[in-house]
């Protein structure tokens, strides 16, 4: 079988070295108009769990001899292999939206691999070179956490970033200083928690709450979580931010409880913090400082985290569950989703993206994957909710395909603690039709 060490097995690509060679031309020209691209192969470690490591690499000198033949024939094209599983190109800013149409087009249709139609995934992360004062190892490392990010968004996303101006990076480090001194000295009262309600579809009384992050600054004000999730992601204080969240939540959904409301809480985990091998531990410590039981706590993991590292995500998973902790599968449908990740992942929860409710009453395709998705959940023994619920028409149709939850600005925004006591007795379904 040819390998990736095989000289015939994949087009040959230039490398690292000669990426940042071109790049440091293009900038020392300033030559206008140009892109670069980075285009981000999902799911790799999920195919290699399941077909084997040679089935993988079949799979990538089929994808990379495609992309070389693709950009072969454009002139103004140049391609790079600067990892494995990573494809950079530099192009003509003109055409960047029509190259990204095709091969998202191509990658919305099967591989044929060893007689197997395999599914493959792709995001972008992209950068106008427009900085020409900006060193090429700063546009290539952006333009790589670009794509990583469009990566967490899911399957065709985009994430552009252009070159800091020294107002960018002055704001970026004013930035990150003021969220350290936060994280230290104030995380109580600056690092806030929002909850968004989750509904029983059936009764239409709230089953639990989403807890989310918010951070106001005295001086920044109120931050977006788009804006310091990936700061504190990059400098290694989502820990801290994610703890914080966990320990604040279960407290006050201890409270709930105290009240006579005994829902849950679902709070998301980082992927940092799902690699921290003491993960279990921590999450224990902190919720018996609420003496919350551990059933009304659920943690939330996207399946672009559990699938880098599948044997470590189901020991944990596993744990958890045991513990009597319910966990959930967040994002489902947007990246690569298959019968084989609910088998071998074994979560309580499955949770659709709203992206596919959204559009549940136009597109024919949503309605199917939304029906197909409940009822494949439901004969694996996993409950489901639906994201994305705003109108009465979604609560009843998504009730009619037998969905258990629903979450969606139909019955709230996230709101501040001070603001659930109005509305956690609260039943949707006696609500006007």
């Amino acid at each position: 079988m040819k390998t990736l060490d095989s000289p015939e097995a994949m087009m040959p690509l230039p490398g690292r070295f000669q990426l940042l060679h071109d790049l440091k031309e293009v900038l020392s020209a300033k030559r206008e108009n140009q892109a670069l691209v980075v285009f981000n192969l999902h799911f790799f470690e999920k195919i290699n769990y399941t077909y084997g490591y040679d089935h993988g690499d079949q799979l990538l000198i089929e994808i990379a001899n495609f992309l070389s033949d693709f950009f072969s024939h454009i002139d103004e094209i140049k391609l790079y292999n600067v990892q494995e599983r990573k494809f950079i190109a530099l192009l003509d800013q003109d055409s960047l939206d029509e190259y990204l149409q095709t091969l998202s087009s191509r990658f919305l249709t099967p591989w044929l691999i060893n007689g197997i139609e395999q599914f493959m995934s792709i995001s972008f992360g992209a950068s106008y070179l427009t900085n020409f004062d900006d060193t090429a190892e700063h546009y290539m490392s952006r333009t790589i956490q670009a794509a990583e990010e469009a990566r967490e968004k899911g399957s065709n996303q985009i994430v552009f970033t252009q070159s800091r101006s020294p107002e960018d990076q002055l704001r970026r480090m004013e930035l990150e200083n003021h969220m350290r001194a936060d994280i230290n000295y104030n995380i109580e009262s600056t690092f806030l928690v929002y909850y968004h309600p989750i509904v029983d579809a059936s009764t239409g009384q709230i089953e639990g709450f989403e807890a989310l992050s918010r951070w106001r600054n005295a001086e920044l004000g109120f931050v977006f979580p788009d804006q310091f999730i990936p700061v504190a992601e990059e400098v290694g204080l989502i820990h801290y931010i994610d703890l914080h969240v966990l320990r604040q939540s279960t407290k006050f959904i201890k409270q709930l409880h105290d009240q006579g409301n005994a829902v849950t809480v679902s709070v998301n985990l980082s992927a940092a913090q799902l690699s921290d091998p003491h993960l279990v531990d921590n999450i224990r410590t902190v919720v018996d400082e609420s003496a919350l039981p551990y059933r009304y706590v659920n943690i939330e993991i996207t399946e672009s985290m559990a699938v880098e590292n599948m044997d470590d995500t189901i020991g944990k998973i596993d744990k958890l569950k045991k513990l009597g902790f319910g966990v959930h599968l967040d994002d489902f449908g947007v990246g690569y989703s298959s019968l084989h990740t609910l088998k071998q992942l074994p979560v309580t929860t499955l949770k659709i993206d709203r992206s596919f409710v959204q559009q549940i009453h136009d597109s024919k395709y949503d309605y199917t994957f939304v029906k197909a998705m409940i009822q494949l959940a439901h004969s694996a023994q996993i409950k489901v909710v639906c994201e994305g619920v705003e109108t009465r028409e979604d609560y009843n149709l998504l009730r009619e395909l037998d969905c258990n939850y629903l979450q969606g600005f139909l019955f709230s925004k996230p709101m501040p603690e001070q603001d659930v006591s109005n509305i956690v007795s609260r039943n949707f379904a006696s609500d006007s039709e």
